[in-house]
């Protein structure tokens, strides 16, 4: 009698059962202590703030965040972040389609690996934004010029870890597929792949973050619309909340889409315990 109880109090469809509690219980305490340190800069950040500890050129936390509901209410943020978000996801999802099928293709044909990589380690090093001041002469300013610098800070660390994965598939595995008549296709779709996916997850992470620094940049150099051209601004006119606002916002959105990103990361990962953060 006490054990059936037992079960279906554990089985409550409001709590879900005890080993689900403990393990989101244990979750909980662990994102908590991990972000403790951040917690404790910004409460410190805002005492120094309201002890008037601060310098002139540092708003506390509150008034940055206040800043962005301001940004909000009078229509700048959402423009202005649409449009450094639209130039991150065609430079990034372009650079990383390029980046897996390339390093994939270069990674298992040994000729194709052998002509790319001298390319690739001589053009790697060189800051993608130093680039930008040619591709504005070639695509002038606009669009086209910002977005081809974000597409090559996305493709090399793509490129980089998918060919890294590609080229340490395990052979033992290939030749095994083979031997039970496998084709090529069914081989790359089944063994290379998978094989591939966490170096090449990792690669788009690593893309993703580049992808957002290098935004900014660009656009503190040459834009008239973007989270970038609004820290211009700010600067020009010591305007410290709106651009630490911009700065906060920036962050804010790097930062959620890699949270969002190692979210899917870990799903596609479910099956390798390499795959959980």
């Amino acid at each position: 009698m006490t054990e059936t109880t037992s079960t279906d109090s554990d089985r409550s469809p409001l709590f879900g059962s005890t080993g689900r509690l403990t393990t989101v219980g244990s979750r909980t305490r662990d994102t908590l202590v991990n972000y403790a340190p951040v917690l404790a800069l910004f409460v410190a950040w805002e005492l120094a703030g309201i002890v008037n500890a601060l310098p002139y050129y540092l708003p506390a936390p509150s008034v940055i965040v206040q800043e962005i509901f301001e940004l909000l209410q009078d229509g700048v943020l959402v423009p202005n972040a649409s449009a450094s978000l639209q130039l991150v996801y065609v430079g990034f999802f372009g650079g990383a389609a390029l980046g897996i099928l390339s390093g994939l293709v270069t990674g298992r044909v040994d000729t194709l690996g052998k002509l790319f990589d001298p390319l690739i380690s001589i053009t790697y090093p060189i800051p993608k934004i130093a680039l930008f001041p040619i591709f504005l002469i070639w695509f002038g300013l606009g669009f086209t010029s910002k977005v081809v610098v974000v597409f090559l800070a996305a493709f090399y660390p793509t490129y980089i870890y998918t060919y890294d994965g590609a080229k340490g598939v395990n052979d033992l595995y290939i030749w095994s597929a083979r031997n039970f008549n496998a084709s090529r296709t069914r081989v790359f779709l089944t063994v290379v792949l998978p094989s591939c996916l966490p170096q090449i997850l990792s690669g788009l992470r690593v893309s993703l973050a580049l992808a957002f620094v290098v935004i900014f940049s660009v656009e503190l150099i040459a834009s008239q619309i973007g989270l970038g051209s609004l820290i211009v601004s700010a600067q020009q006119s010591n305007n410290f909340e709106l651009m630490f606002a911009s700065i906060a916002v920036i962050g804010t959105l790097g930062f959620v889409h890699d949270r969002a990103l190692l979210l899917v990361r870990n799903r596609i990962l479910s099956w390798n315990s390499g795959g959980e953060e």
